[in-house]
């Protein structure tokens, strides 16, 4: 089975809620479908990291409404929508 590659097409960082947005999208093949990561940012003494708060799967633009806990699942599951 044929693995999808996928890229980082978007990161935002949204300073007044404390979120990171980053946006996946598939390198080979041509879809609609993208992966929406976001993580709430702990602010620690050294700097920043990151929980992560739900991880979306993005279809002709609209968000669906399951929440993945991980992106190997989100991949999953956009990768049986693609095919």
């Amino acid at each position: 089975m044929n693995d999808i590659k996928w890229k980082v097409l978007r990161e935002d960082y949204l300073e007044n809620l404390g979120l990171k947005v980053t946006l996946y999208a598939p390198t080979s093949c041509a879809s609609t479908i993208r992966i929406e990561s976001e993580k709430k940012a702990i602010r620690t003494i050294g700097g920043s990291r990151y929980e992560t708060k739900g991880i979306y799967i993005l279809k002709d633009g609209k968000r669906i409404k399951h929440k993945y806990s991980s992106f190997t699942e989100a991949k999953a599951a956009a990768e049986r929508m693609i095919r």
